[in-house]
């Protein structure tokens, strides 16, 4: 059966510009049999098991978060796609499937998670994702992909938001330096011209 999939743009929360977050990386977290959530270091936990009700695995979703530093350099932004069929599906083209089966012990199918990253947009990005049962305040619904589908149905929701970046400040238009005075070049001194060297008047011959 071929792969259901949606493209998620990940992205940031606006509070002002200060502080604007979003999401860099996500993943699947599968903690076992034995509810003991940990997720990788500097990812945030979503705190919601993937497959409460299900009587499977404890699946749990992961989320990186960064600052948006306006102006400045930003790490690529995560995107991705959930695909989901009967038998394993496959990750659409530049998509790259990451952490566990989303449905796993759960015995209705299977649900992967697909990620690529992408330059940073000011103009469309998600922060703050979460996965829940019911629409979070301020959220809306991802895709409508249903993470838990032999449970309590749970989908993702996020918040979309943009930023408008500062136009920059003119450079103030320089004053010219002034060029400085020349300093003329004295004349040479001349060199006089030597008088002739008189030719003696000659004696008269004695007589």
């Amino acid at each position: 059966m071929s792969g259901l999939w949606r493209v998620a743009v990940g992205c940031a929360l606006m509070h002002g510009v200060s502080g604007a977050q979003y999401i860099i990386d996500k993943t699947v977290v599968d903690f076992g049999l034995f509810n003991t959530v940990t997720c990788p270091s500097g990812y945030t936990l979503n705190n919601v098991d993937l497959n409460d009700g299900a009587g499977g695995r404890y699946i749990y979703m992961c989320y990186k978060y960064t600052t948006v530093t306006v102006g400045g350099s930003n790490p690529n932004m995560a995107q991705w796609v959930y695909v989901r069929g009967s038998s394993p599906p496959t990750c659409p083209a530049g998509y790259v499937q990451t952490g566990s089966d989303i449905n796993i012990g759960a015995g209705s199918g299977y649900i992967y998670l697909c990620m690529k990253y992408v330059p940073f947009s000011y103009t469309s990005f998600y922060s703050s994702c979460k996965c829940a049962t019911s629409t979070p305040s301020g959220y809306t619904l991802f895709d409508g992909t249903n993470l838990n589908p032999s449970g309590y149905s749970t989908y993702e929701y996020c918040i979309t938001s943009s930023i408008t970046t500062p136009a920059p400040t003119p450079l103030p238009t320089p004053i010219p330096t002034p060029l400085p005075t020349p300093i003329p070049t004295p004349l040479p001194t001349p060199i006089p011209t030597p008088l002739p060297t008189p030719i003696p008047t000659p004696l008269p011959t004695p007589i």
